[in-house]
């Protein structure tokens, strides 16, 4: 008696294309995925930094102009918003950024100065310093 073995069917046949789908998931924010927003949503990228005297907020906004972008500080909260409308244009081959509406915000800490935040923006970088209460800075006590 002869036994064969019943062959299983490669998983190529299935799952062709499955590079394709791991990269386009690991290529898409949460966001995208789990809300399933539309692609006329963006969020800029944003780069903290703090030192002895200040926080520091770097936001990249290629192609955006000052006016387009509005800075709020309501109840411990600093707002970044845009209003600006995308492009209505679909006939994109691969869209990897667009220039949509957006609305960012950050808890401020305590220790911030609200009166003394300075903001500028230059080539697409909207910088905002927020300047730490000089109550709230280190002190150094000499002993004698």
């Amino acid at each position: 008696m002869i036994h064969t073995k019943k062959r299983r069917p490669s998983k190529q046949l299935f799952f062709p294309h499955l590079g394709n789908v791991i990269n386009e998931v690991m290529n898409t924010s949460l966001e995208n995925i789990v809300k399933n927003a539309p692609q006329s949503f963006t969020t800029p990228s944003v780069n903290v930094t703090k030192n002895e005297d200040a926080y520091e907020l770097q936001m990249a906004l290629p192609g955006f102009d000052k006016k387009e972008v509005s800075i709020k500080i309501d109840r411990g909260f600093l707002t970044i918003a845009s209003d600006r409308e995308s492009a209505k244009e679909e006939n994109f081959r691969l869209r990897e950024f667009n220039f949509g509406k957006f609305e960012r915000k950050f808890h401020l800490p305590k220790n911030v100065d609200k009166e003394s935040i300075k903001a500028t923006f230059k080539n697409g970088i909207l910088q905002i310093e927020l300047a730490i209460k000089p109550e709230a800075k280190p002190k150094t006590i000499s002993i004698k």
